[in-house]
């Protein structure tokens, strides 16, 4: 885990290990400072919910069950018993107290005191709420006290991020001043790109949790990404428990290579062609090319240095029909024009023309090789 630039440990963390005795809170923290100890550069993250009194708490379930009057009534008088994570049984925060505010958000401040911890996940940050069990006045002051104690939480922990979930930024919340935010749900879709670019808008770090094509999810992050100016995206693959399909990958010590490539910044935002992005890297090994197709879901990336299949070309060869090439396109040599054919994720053959013109053609298909003098080919995909 240590090697992750930021680790979130959940609320299910060491709960079925025999002879289980420590709290929640206890079990976290006691992981986390496990990972400091292997990277201290590593940020570690505390997982709460922000609607949903988890029992398994054991700090924190108890003081407001012997408060009493914490949890949430609704319109008829009764507590809100809230579906969590599977648990049917779950009261809610009464967030329109102060009290209740001031004791959920002292969850969070003791253990970033402990030294090992640098900020916490407010899970349902903006959304799972059941404001629509409350009457209107009760409804307007728990949605207000839950944003406040969220921003209160901020002011406290200082630069620690607080992590809530699902908040990118104006218009979607009116949490000014928090610093982070996830997407639960980070596909490979233009969505999740907008999203990502909304956070960057905002000025917030922003978690992307994606599963499904990790080259497909990977590409559609780096479109959106941002980094600088004290806030960055974070990419994170796989499931949400061990239990599930890449457990034993991870287990077995799967580390994705893509995370080890080399990326560097932004030569500019990503621009948008058709239904295809494209963004370009710099960094010391050249340039990385970057590809999302909106419709297709598809991506591609053309790390700095890497062999992109440009060396078995076919010489004095030309492509016939199926031509996509998006304008004129000139490039100095055949491996360039292949590179920009790799950039294109419809584009899976290519040829130049080396008799002084230097065009670049780009096809969705190779439908038949034949004989040409002064021009270079290849297939890529």
């Amino acid at each position: 885990m240590a090697q992750f630039r930021m680790v979130t440990i959940e609320k299910w963390q060491s709960i079925n290990v025999p002879g289980h005795a420590t709290t929640m809170e206890e079990n976290i923290v006691s992981t986390l400072k496990r990972v400091k100890a292997v990277n201290n550069q590593t940020c570690t993250i505390f997982y709460y919910n922000s609607v949903c009194d988890f029992p398994v708490y054991g700090d924190l379930y108890p003081k407001f069950d012997a408060m009493k009057d914490g949890w949430l009534i609704n319109k008829s008088g009764s507590i809100i018993w809230q579906n969590c994570a599977g648990w049917n049984h779950m009261p809610v925060f009464d967030f329109s107290l102060k009290k209740v505010r001031d004791l959920w958000a002292s969850e969070c401040i003791n253990v970033t005191q402990s030294g090992v911890v640098d900020g916490c996940f407010a899970d349902r940050a903006v959304d799972g709420t059941p404001a629509n069990q409350l009457n209107n006045s009760k409804k307007e002051a728990y949605i207000a006290g839950h944003y406040q104690v969220l921003q209160d939480l901020q002011s406290a922990i200082g630069q620690g991020p607080l992590i809530s979930n699902h908040a990118y930024g104006p218009p979607h919340d009116n949490l000014t001043g928090v610093r982070a935010s996830m997407i639960e749900g980070c596909s490979p879709s233009e969505s999740s790109i907008k999203d990502l670019q909304i956070c960057a808008q905002n000025k917030r770090i922003c978690q992307c949790h994606a599963t499904g094509n990790i080259l497909d999810a990977l590409s559609s992050f780096l479109i959106g990404a941002y980094s600088g100016d004290g806030y960055a995206s974070y990419f994170g693959f796989g499931p949400w428990n061990s239990a599930q399909e890449y457990s034993e990958s991870w287990a077995n010590g799967y580390w994705p290579y893509y995370f080890d490539k080399p990326l560097g910044s932004p030569v500019e935002p990503a621009k948008k062609v058709g239904d295809i992005y494209h963004r370009n890297f710099t960094n010391l090994k050249g340039i990385t090319q970057v590809s999302f197709n909106i419709t297709s879901k598809k991506g591609s990336i053309i790390w700095a240095g890497d062999n992109t299949n440009c060396s078995d070309v076919e010489m004095d060869t030309g492509i016939s029909g199926h031509d996509i090439t998006p304008g004129h396109i000139t490039t100095n040599d055949y491996t360039a024009c292949c590179q920009q054919c790799w950039s294109n994720l419809q584009c899976t053959a290519w040829t130049w023309y080396s008799h002084g013109s230097k065009q670049c053609h780009f096809h969705d298909s190779d439908i038949g090789s034949h004989t040409a003098a002064g021009r270079i080919s290849g297939n890529i995909r």
